[in-house]
């Protein structure tokens, strides 16, 4: 019992950094786009009731993410600075094993979002830009290239939240143009995450907006921020 329970809590440690700021937010954004009556979808009371499929596909998807994301040898180096709790820097799996795992979770989580989820071609989608950004190097590639996939990777999580949360086998043009939108939003300012990961991002000389612009211009934009949001508040 106490294997299956240390089983579980590795596998939590995966996606747990981005559950504040993908899983929560994209389940959220699905839920609410799918129960707003904008698009044409579901009744708010039929939307709730998917919350739990909601969150599972996002969960599953973002899963899938994270394992690849951590397991090459400069992911590795980096959150042995950034983030040492995670499951290969803090000696729980080691790159092979982790790999071992990447090869059995990608094919069962397409088929649960095929054949009972919904939403598998965003889960197509997922693996796709996820391939683009770790096995191909788009992490590392130029902020902009890397906040460009990160946007992209956020409207096709959305999108596959709304499918699911809304019950529907497609995307409408409207909400494809919102959460396009959301996306947008994403890619222009998700360099403020970077901040607090410098020296990780350093040592495996990672292109990020802080790192190659300076921490002033990530000032500036906070500073900016405010006075927007100041502005808006007066409106």
């Amino acid at each position: 019992m106490a294997k299956v329970i240390s089983t579980l809590y590795t596998l939590w440690l995966f996606p747990r950094s981005d559950i504040p700021t993908m899983i929560v937010p994209v389940t959220f954004l699905g839920i609410l786009t799918a129960s707003s009556g904008q698009f044409g979808s579901s009744a708010s009371s039929e939307v709730l009731l998917r919350f739990p499929q909601t969150f599972s596909w996002v969960w599953l998807n973002v899963f899938v993410f994270s394992i690849s994301n951590q397991r090459s040898k400069e992911s590795i180096l980096e959150d042995s600075i950034n983030k040492p709790w995670r499951p290969l820097p803090a000696g729980k799996l080691n790159m092979h094993q982790a790999r071992q795992l990447l090869l059995v979770a990608i094919p069962l989580i397409l088929a649960i979002c095929s054949f009972c989820l919904g939403a598998a071609q965003e889960t197509t989608l997922c693996l796709v830009l996820t391939w683009m950004y770790n096995d191909l190097g788009g992490a590392d590639e130029h902020f902009i290239l890397r906040n460009v996939i990160n946007g992209a990777a956020y409207f096709a999580y959305g999108s596959g939240a709304f499918k699911v949360a809304a019950g529907s086998r497609s995307v409408a043009f409207d909400a494809s143009v919102w959460l396009a939108i959301v996306a947008c939003m994403i890619t222009t300012t998700m360099q403020i995450q970077d901040l607090k990961d410098q020296e990780g991002d350093r040592a495996r000389q990672r292109s990020t907006a802080p790192l190659d612009l300076g921490d002033w211009f990530h000032d500036k934009e906070i500073e900016d921020d405010k006075t927007l949001i100041i502005l808006q508040s007066r409106l």
